[in-house]
């Protein structure tokens, strides 16, 4: 946010709702930087629950995918740095411009479908819910939203690539 808007003022002086935007989002630094620091320390924790509920939607994803949970825990690992990132940050442009459009083209190569992502950042999204604080979680929601809808847009794939879906209890 303070960089989108600096670089749209070029020199000029902000005006009123730059002023007030840049105000906002400095009022609420340290909190965004205290958010920060508890998602990195719980990525891992929010990955591991992640993992297990899809292994339990998808139990035959490991058969179509063998190195498919190892691949998916280093990326969710890093997909939920980045939502921290653009947290702190307090926009989405940045990490639109240097990550989920490159993701989103690795996403369209391996053919995972439509239903299995959004299942997958449904899961993600819950799994943050439960292991981040109430205060973090509604910072970091409005990015992991944004993030689940970008990701999950792809076309389907011309096969079933991962596995009969089950409803978790």
């Amino acid at each position: 946010m303070v960089s989108r808007t600096l670089l749209r003022m070029d020199s000029r002086y902000p005006t009123a709702k730059e002023r007030s935007d840049l105000l906002t989002y400095l009022a609420t630094a340290r909190a965004r930087r205290s958010a920060l620091e508890e998602v990195r320390r719980a990525a891992v924790r929010v990955t591991d629950d992640l993992i297990a509920n899809v292994r339990r939607m998808y139990p035959q994803f490991g058969k179509h995918r063998p190195q498919g949970f190892d691949k998916g825990h280093r990326d969710m690992v890093l997909l939920t740095h980045m939502a921290a990132n653009a947290m702190f940050l307090g926009e989405t442009d940045t990490i639109d411009d240097q990550f989920t459009h490159w993701y989103k083209t690795i996403l369209k190569g391996v053919h995972l479908t439509p239903q299995f992502l959004v299942d997958t950042f449904a899961l993600w999204r819950d799994s943050l819910e439960r292991n981040l604080s109430p205060d973090t979680f509604v910072m970091l929601r409005p990015v992991v939203d944004h993030l689940s809808a970008a990701l999950s847009d792809l076309p389907v794939p011309s096969g079933n690539e991962v596995g009969e879906r089950r409803q978790l209890a």
